[in-house]
């Protein structure tokens, strides 16, 4: 009972560089279905300003807004970045994301009731890490998480990566995101994984320590 129809533009003045990379382009996307008394009409707009590649063709910056019926005062600006000379993020030699940073500013339009304007910012790292055997934790050195392999297994699929989420919602608070203990079937679907939380810093009002953990095991996923 659900459609979904997407609708892509290029017609966007600059819309492909000298070199005939697609740079700019829109997305008009409807879904709509009926299931008894649920009715569904939800409509998204994408944009994307920007596109940049690396020399080998891969894409390494981008920004563009996201629009919604469901928000129509608000409108979502993403900037991904896998540049290897900022350190942003980068790719391995077989062309694999290792790495991308991720800023998400949610901001109100004209005619809103209220102001919004909420930063996040994630770090994606591609990789294994080590969690201690006692205490579940990552183990930490040089001030780091100890990563011990790839964040993908000999297909390609990826298996393990870790993300460090911070936002001007909680200035004082840092998220940490582990994601491992991956498994497909053999459709190449998720058949299982692992997800670790770490939260720490300080609460801004008592200036407790904040150290809070919780853990994901999602198995036999059909």
């Amino acid at each position: 009972n659900l459609t979904k129809t997407d609708d892509w533009y290029a017609d966007i003045a600059d819309a492909y560089n000298n070199t005939g990379q697609l740079i700019k382009y829109r997305v008009h996307t409807v879904e709509a279905g009926i299931d008894g008394a649920n009715t569904l009409n939800k409509v998204t707009d994408v944009t994307r300003l920007d596109t940049r590649y690396n020399l080998v063709g891969l894409v390494d910056y981008y920004a563009q807004n996201t629009t919604s019926a469901e928000a129509d005062h608000k409108v979502i600006n993403e900037k991904w970045d896998a540049g290897k000379t900022t350190g942003a993020g980068g790719y391995n030699k077989l062309g694999q994301l290792e790495k991308y940073t991720l800023i998400t500013t949610e901001s109100s339009t004209t005619g809103a009731d209220s102001q919004l304007n909420k930063i996040t910012t994630t770090v994606r790292t591609m990789a294994a890490y080590e969690l201690d055997a006692s205490t579940a934790r990552p183990v930490i050195v040089n001030n780091a998480p100890k990563a011990i392999g790839s964040g993908y297994d000999d297909k390609g699929r990826l298996i393990a990566y870790r993300d460090v989420i911070t936002s001007n919602e909680s200035q004082n608070k840092t998220t940490e995101v582990y994601f491992y203990g991956t498994a497909y079937d053999r459709y190449g679907q998720f058949q299982e994984y692992r997800q670790k939380t770490i939260e720490t810093g300080t609460d801004p009002v008592t200036g407790a320590t904040i150290d809070a953990q919780s853990n994901i095991y999602r198995h036999n996923i059909n």
